[in-house]
């Protein structure tokens, strides 16, 4: 018998009736594969009208807060749900265990721990976050869990090759200019990359066929990527571009996608407590020139043309598939317990 106040998860809270943005594809992907490895229901939120949300905010402010406290307290008797959180939410739901994954340097500490004050465990998807939030004496019950590659998406073979070289999502400098230059010194090969076609607009380019199409469905994405030799990879802020996390600098999701499709990475990264964790240099050498950046990505390219997948990817991989992830969340709710 569960005694009161015990972690255990009856659930998965997802958004994926009305929240299609493509950065959330691969959150629901996370989602089923902790609910199928917890065995545990998905939990589908509907869309609120303004007039529940200012309901809500009525109760979570009134008199009637006491009581509605009063029934979350009984509610957990019987367990908490988890959910995915992009960035910081304002207010949490009562009885939610959160993985929050974008935490940008910016963050305004006193509203991120009064928002989530009544959280049994938080949980930080960056290293480097998780110690930030240490070193700062976070009031809150954090623990580190890292994001991962969905186990459905490793693949046994290669697929076809068809294009050269890759940049997925957003360019940056350094890698920008390199690939000018490196597609001018090397005619023959064809890069792919996004580009604006119209204001607000962003389709994938080659630079011998022209325009290749949106991409925004998942499959279609990964089924690109799949087609790549080389895909290059920059984490957040190691260009130079504008830093949407502040500072902040975590290993992201495309890495392990660009792997798992087959793709040689050739990367820039921010050396930090992150990419130790995963141990990205076993596997992507940290780019610092254009000599070494032309040297690897003509070295991928002949790589590439394989028909196995590399086995350091593999095994690196294995390491940071989603259904693990699940496990390290059960052995940190069985520590909370004892």
């Amino acid at each position: 018998m569960r005694r009161p106040g015990s972690l255990h998860i009856i659930g998965i809270v997802t958004n994926r009736d009305y929240v299609s943005w493509p950065s959330w594809h691969i959150v629901h992907e996370w989602e089923d594969a902790f609910a199928d490895e917890l065995d545990v229901p998905l939990l589908k939120l509907k869309r609120k009208t303004f007039a529940e949300k200012v309901i809500g905010r009525m109760i979570d402010l009134g008199p009637y807060r006491i009581i509605r406290d009063g029934w979350e307290r009984f509610r957990r008797l019987e367990g908490y749900t988890l959910a995915f959180h992009m960035t910081p939410a304002n207010f949490v739901r009562r009885g939610e265990i959160p993985i929050i994954i974008d935490f940008a340097q910016t963050q305004d500490l006193k509203r991120f721990y009064s928002a989530y004050a009544d959280c049994a465990l938080v949980l930080i998807s960056s290293m480097e976050v998780f110690r930030y939030l240490k070193e700062r004496s976070c009031p809150l019950n954090i623990h580190h869990l890292a994001l991962s590659l969905p186990d459905r998406l490793k693949l046994s073979h290669l697929p076809r090759k068809e294009f050269d070289v890759i940049f997925p999502g957003r360019s940056s400098e350094p890698f920008i200019s390199y690939m000018r230059r490196l597609t001018h010194e090397e005619p023959d090969i064809e890069y792919v990359f996004r580009k604006e076609i119209r204001e607000g607009e962003m389709r994938y380019v080659s630079s011998k066929r022209g325009e290749l199409g949106e991409f925004a469905a998942r499959k279609d994405y990964l089924a690109l990527l799949k087609r790549c030799r080389v895909a290059l990879y920059t984490s957040p802020g190691s260009g130079g571009e504008a830093d949407r996390l502040g500072g902040f600098s975590p290993v992201t999701p495309r890495l392990l996608e660009c792997l798992a499709c087959g793709c040689v990475v050739v990367g820039r990264y921010t050396d930090n407590a992150d990419f130790a964790y995963y141990g990205v240099g076993e596997v992507v050498e940290n780019i610092v020139s254009y000599q070494q950046f032309k040297h690897s990505v003509l070295e991928g390219l002949r790589a590439g043309e394989g028909c196995q997948v590399d086995a350091r990817y593999e095994s690196f991989l294995d390491r940071h598939v989603t259904s693990k992830r699940a496990r390290r969340l059960r052995v940190i709710m069985q520590q909370e317990c004892d």
